[in-house]
């Protein structure tokens, strides 16, 4: 719930938007069963995973790097102007 609530409070470009969260929501399964279940709706995304992409076409030439590296830089300079800490960073 902390998580989502500061991801909420973020405006930033680099930063996925939450638009809705729901703790306790009811879904129903095709076979009529219902069951609670929490969502996030959240901003779409296209284009993949930096990890992903890094996985296919291997090592990134010095300029790639250089663009990701600054992406990054900005987006914890933003995060920490925020006084948030981000502690698990990962292509």
């Amino acid at each position: 719930m902390e998580e989502i609530n500061i991801i909420q409070k973020l405006s930033h470009e680099s930063f996925v938007r939450y638009y809705a969260f729901q703790k306790s929501a009811n879904w129903f399964k095709k076979s009529g069963e219902q069951v609670q279940v929490a969502y996030i709706v959240q901003e779409l995304v296209e284009g993949g995973e930096l990890f992903s992409y890094i996985a296919e076409e291997g090592n990134l030439s010095p300029s790639i790097c250089r663009y990701y590296f600054r992406k990054l830089l900005k987006s914890l300079h933003y995060l920490h102007s925020m006084g948030f800490a981000h502690r698990d960073l990962k292509p």
